[in-house]
């Protein structure tokens, strides 16, 4: 029967009221998948961040046993020597840390939601907290406002072996036993930005969480949904926003060295 009295036209059994009904409804519910899935996709990531960055603090850790209880310095630029924090964590992987070896570890350095692009090189998603060896003084105490990562240049192991005469000819090195609280210092923060490069110097050591994001492609508020991760010196992963970490001042929190921030 091709009409029916009131003019409505069928079409398999359907008229075209019905079917754009259907189609409507359809549309709501793939709408809505869609939103669960967009939902759900940033959360995966974020926890993919977080078991890159607990394999990361393990690594740490591992390089803290081989070595007196001393961790990686963020940045070497002393003498001879160039160096970061990822080049020492891939040389302890058996890795020889230049460029091509990094290739091979390049994921375990790189958060699944940083998806910023890189100008030059393959990214890494994080950085270690500085400690200002010209300002801080050497050795650390309680009341230390620095982070964990030590930026060895010519100026600053200068500096720190006129702060302690002790070292000599040596370099300071920055050991466990020296931070008064490791469950509540961190020992690497989320950095996007399109200038942090696996195996560059730049940007392997940060200042404070005005630093943290330099992102140009990506919303900082989808991102993590507004938080970042942080990987203590103990090895456990807290997600937090900048305020709660102590960083939206730039100082204190997760930030440094000192147990009562």
């Amino acid at each position: 029967m091709g009409r029916r009295g009131d003019g409505r036209a069928r079409l398999g059994g359907f008229t075209r009221t019905e079917l754009a009904a259907v189609v409507l409804v359809l549309m709501v519910l793939g709408v809505a998948v869609w939103a669960v899935v967009e939902r759900t996709g940033e959360p995966r990531r974020t926890w993919g961040c977080q078991r890159r960055l607990k394999e990361l603090g393990e690594a740490f850790l591992q390089y803290a046993r081989e070595r007196d209880r001393a961790l990686p310095a963020g940045v070497v630029q002393f003498g001879e020597r160039e160096s970061s924090w990822d080049r020492e964590l891939a040389r302890l992987w058996g890795l020889g840390g230049d460029e091509g070896d990094l290739e091979k570890v390049a994921d375990r350095f790189w958060c699944p939601s940083d998806r910023e692009p890189r100008a030059d090189g393959r990214p890494r998603s994080y950085s270690m907290p500085m400690y200002e060896l010209r300002t801080e003084g050497w050795p650390p105490t309680r009341r230390s406002e620095g982070g964990v990562g030590l930026y060895l240049d010519e100026e600053r192991v200068r500096a720190a072996r006129e702060w302690d005469p002790t070292l000599g000819d040596g370099v300071p090195e920055m050991r466990v036993g020296m931070i008064p609280s490791p469950a509540d210092t961190a020992l690497l923060v989320e950095r996007v930005a399109i200038r942090n490069v696996l195996g560059r110097a730049t940007f392997a050591c940060i200042l404070n969480a005005r630093e943290q994001w330099g992102a140009r492609t990506l919303e900082r508020d989808r991102f993590h949904n507004g938080r970042f991760n942080y990987l203590m010196v103990d090895g456990h992963v807290e997600r937090m926003t900048e305020r709660a970490g102590g960083g939206h001042t730039g100082e204190g929190g997760v930030w440094t060295l000192r147990p009562d921030d």
